[in-house]
């Protein structure tokens, strides 16, 4: 029997790929984004990506039926209105990774 995925499951199969191929956690850690404790940082940047790229809304899923598996609200939020990460640096290694791995 062939296993078909539904499309949000295909697009979480091809964002992780991508997330690795682009080796995004190395990125992070390069540009100064880090967490102390507690949940990792991929982890939180790689939900908010997700989210976006689906078209999701961080409360509402918070809310859902994935609340279990999620971190705290205040994770997130504090995540995005860190001021101490570089995000520029970060956005400029990814666009360059980004090109040369579609040049190559």
């Amino acid at each position: 029997m062939i296993n078909q995925n539904n499309p949000s499951e295909q697009t979480n199969i091809a964002f992780l790929k991508a997330f690795k191929a682009l080796k995004l956690a190395g990125l992070l850690r390069d540009s100064g984004i880090r967490k102390a404790q507690g949940i990792k940082v991929t982890q939180v940047f790689e939900l908010l990506l997700l989210l976006a790229f689906r078209g999701k809304n961080l409360y509402r899923y918070l809310d859902s039926k994935y609340q279990e598996t999620a971190a705290s609200k205040n994770t997130y939020y504090r995540f995005l209105n860190t001021s101490t990460y570089n995000w520029r640096r970060f956005l400029t290694s990814l666009s360059v990774k980004s090109f040369r791995h579609s040049a190559g």
